[in-house]
Order: structure tokens, then sequence, then C-alpha cells
């Protein structure tokens, strides 16, 4: 049965690096590349967004990619994880910032302040049930200022819910609307993170292959201008009220 906090622990504790907090099946290379094309999106989302000053929360702050990005362009961030390794860890490389081993799909949570930003990219579908997924927006909302954005990942455009592993349910659009309306969160944007990479991986010899072709798939993301009807993207929320 899945355990989050054990699940993650193990994980992150075994690869502090972009394997233990991206794809397991494929390599720390097809990973980087996953990353990587993190990287483009976010530039692309803040394009026309200040961010000195501007107070994040990175929830799943996992291995600090997130973290160091916001960082990098003078905004001020927190961070919260399931897992205590993960959490040690950011410790010494943000010695001066809120950090706290935390499961955020828990009621009552306990944080200093509100946010311009909450991030919580790859976090949401490991909420594989319904209590935790309400609880984690629930939280989100919370954390967040009014006018504040909240950027979250999922499968938007599945037809339906569905599970891709024990640790992973994807819900798309519409298992999101009524939840983010009575948490007074207004639909702002969406972008397109993966349609060639992030792909389920097959058996032992296709994962190879693809391994290969990372930097392929890579540069064909790039090209995408809608999201995928089967693959991750990127939705930012603003919170209204």
């Amino acid at each position: 049965m899945y355990d989050p906090a054990t699940y993650w622990e193990k994980r992150l504790s075994q690869n502090f690096n972009f394997r233990g907090v991206g794809h397991q099946s494929y390599n720390l290379a097809y990973n980087r590349w996953l990353y990587r094309r993190k990287h483009r999106v976010l530039a692309q989302l803040f394009t026309n967004i200040e961010l000195r000053g501007k107070t994040v929360l990175d929830v799943g702050c996992g291995t600090g990619f997130f973290l160091d990005w916001y960082n990098s362009r003078g905004a001020l961030v927190d961070g919260v994880d399931i897992s205590t390794t993960a959490v040690g860890k950011l410790h010494a490389r943000y010695p001066e910032a809120f950090l706290a081993r935390l499961d955020f799909s828990q009621p009552d949570i306990d944080l200093p302040r509100q946010y311009d930003i909450v991030n919580a990219w790859d976090v949401i579908y490991h909420q594989t049930d319904e209590g935790s997924f309400q609880t984690f927006l629930t939280n989100s909302a919370a954390a967040c200022k009014t006018g504040g954005l909240f950027i979250g990942t999922d499968c938007f455009h599945l037809p339906r819910s569905a599970f891709a592993a024990e640790h992973v349910r994807f819900r798309n659009r519409s298992d999101y609307a009524e939840v983010m309306r009575d948490l007074h969160f207004e639909l702002s944007d969406e972008y397109p993170l993966y349609r060639f990479l992030n792909r389920p991986a097959g058996n032992r010899w296709l994962r190879r292959i693809q391994n290969v072709l990372a930097p392929l798939w890579y540069g064909l993301d790039q090209l995408q201008t809608t999201p995928a009807r089967d693959n991750l993207s990127v939705s930012v929320w603003i919170k209204k009220t």
C-alpha cells in the first residue's frame, strides 16, 4: 500500500538528484532533459512578471530545483516537503528560509505567512485519494495571498481521472474546476510541458532507446504550442479573494 512519506524518503535518500524526483524508469541524463524543459517553461511563464522581492512557497521542494530557480531571480523562497532527507539537505543551502518537513495533504498546516506564489509542480497528482487532493488544494488556497498565483502540473486534458501507478493519479480540468472555484481561484493560463518526453517507459529495451532519444524529444517538445491530451501541462490560477 502506498505510503507517501515512506515512498519519498526512500527515493530521495537513495537518489538526491533529478532521478530521485523525476521519472524513475529512465536514467539521470534523461531526467536532466525533463528538468531542462521545466526550466524553459518557467522562463516562458514568468516572461512579463517581475519576481524580485516576491514570496514563493515551493510545495514538494525535493532537491531544490524550483527553490534555486526562483531564488536566482530575486524571489524570497520557502519550501516544504514530506521527506526529511529533502528538508535536511536544503537547510544547508537556504539556512535563512522556512523549510519544513510537512505533509501538505494534511489539514491545519502551520506556515509563517501567505505567499505571492504557491509553486506545486509534479506534486498534486501524487495525491491519490480525493480527501488528500481536496485538502492539498485547500491548503494551497490558504497559503496564497489574494491576487497571488498557484502553479501546478497535471494531465489536464485527459478524458477522465486515471491511475498511472500506485503513487500517481492524474486528473483532468473538470476534476479541478469545482474545487478551485470554491477556493476562489480563477484559471489564468496554461502552458504545454511535455508531449514526447515523460512518456510511459515500456520494457527495458524501449527505455534504453528512450534514454538515447531524450534530446530529440526535448527539441520536439520545444515546438509544441498546445497542451498534449495525455501528458503533463502547467496551469496557473489567480487567487481572487
